[in-house]
């Protein structure tokens, strides 16, 4: 099961052509002998939620030396966590899904695919700015045309929710490099932050891809 579990991108690209195959099964193509399918599928990337409790202590962890700690974040503080979170694109993992990955167009938006899609869900009193890269193998950053990965999202007031969406377009061959997602973010806070409390930032993201498959190589 831990297996099924890792691998679960590949197993839902395998049903996806299985269905399409049985449909392709049913027509009459005489004459035809190519055949391809070319299944748009959107999945789910990651997700991180970061809780104002965790801020509080990555500020306290990093005060230089003798200054006293208080329990909070003060407000109109600036703020970047030492630590970005980095995660692996679990896509990526999947060899036998990218060979099939393909530059594409979005069925719904009209968008080009690969697309990346990032949601910020906010109810911290503070405002954040992010720094979203793609890393390769050996963790450089991907460089791909007109994209830049700067992005906010607005403080919350009380902790009424606070989002921003933004969406990164990339070629297929750059998602085939890709491992990892790197994200850095600053803070700065609009009042004092202490501990305690259910806010969080949370950090979604998902990608829409398309790809093309020869049907007469047989399931891969």
């Amino acid at each position: 099961m831990r297996k099924l579990a890792q691998n679960h991108h590949f197993y839902i690209f395998l049903a996806v052509l299985l269905v399409l195959t049985s449909c392709v099964k049913e027509m009459d193509f005489d004459g035809v002998k190519d055949i391809t399918l070319e299944p748009q599928i959107e999945i789910k990337l990651l997700k991180g939620e970061f809780t104002q409790d965790f801020m509080v202590q990555e500020f306290e962890k990093y005060l230089p030396s003798g200054v006293p700690l208080q329990g909070y974040i003060p407000a109109s503080i600036n703020f970047s966590l030492p630590e970005p979170h980095e995660r692996p694109i679990s896509l990526t993992s999947e060899e036998r899904i990218l060979e099939y990955l393909v530059d594409g167009t979005n069925d719904e938006s009209g968008e080009p695919t690969p697309v990346l899609k990032f949601e910020f869900t906010n109810t911290i009193d503070s405002s954040f700015d992010f720094d979203i890269k793609l890393l390769d193998k050996d963790g450089d950053p991907i460089e791909e045309d007109g994209v830049e990965g700067d992005s906010e999202v607005q403080a919350s007031s009380g902790g009424v929710i606070e989002k921003s969406n933004i969406s990164y377009f990339y070629s297929a061959e750059k998602i085939k490099n890709a491992t990892d997602v790197f994200i850095s973010f600053t803070m700065s806070t609009v009042s004092d932050l202490h501990k305690g409390t259910d806010n969080s930032l949370t950090i979604d993201a998902s990608g829409v891809f398309n790809f093309n498959y020869d049907i007469s190589n047989g399931l891969p």
